[in-house]
């Protein structure tokens, strides 16, 4: 390579749903081991202590900074999939109401979720997906009458 020539870095690849939850699943599993070795040591559990450490010493390091970010971005990516989920419980014959239950919310709440989904997506990308299919699990929102076949 000559002086003239520079070479451009690859841009970083973000990390996978499953890095992420590796990284937060090892700062829980470190921050679980550490306080439980706090207390076996307070109590004078001397075998269980040296199990924790020893635990610990195979539980990787992680900032708690790096933690929360990987949840916060592993939290965006599975909620800005959930749409899909919806659409295919309903598309399935789940009620707005078992719906609503597996979210942990009220049905009206998880219709409108579904319905702000489809607007954002028809806004911000028209083409990229066919919303036809998801408008048409919205019809009645008080179908608590319909079952699953």
């Amino acid at each position: 390579m000559t002086a003239d020539e520079t070479t451009t870095p690859e841009p970083a690849q973000p990390p996978t749903p499953g890095e992420l939850l590796a990284t937060w699943q090892a700062w829980a599993r470190r921050d679980t081991y550490t306080a439980a070795l706090g207390r076996a040591t307070a109590a004078g559990r001397g075998e269980d202590a040296r199990v924790l450490r020893d635990a610990l010493a195979q539980v990787p390091d992680v900032d708690p900074l790096a933690a929360l970010a990987a949840n916060r971005e592993l939290t965006r990516l599975l909620t800005g999939q959930r749409w899909h989920a919806v659409r295919a419980a309903r598309a399935d014959g789940g009620t707005w109401g078992q719906v609503a239950a597996a979210l942990g919310t009220t049905p009206d709440h998880a219709r409108a979720e579904l319905l702000a989904d489809i607007e954002h997506a028809e806004t911000y990308a028209p083409g990229h997906t066919d919303t036809t299919a998801y408008r048409a699990v919205l019809d009645d929102p008080t179908d608590e009458t319909r079952s699953r076949s």
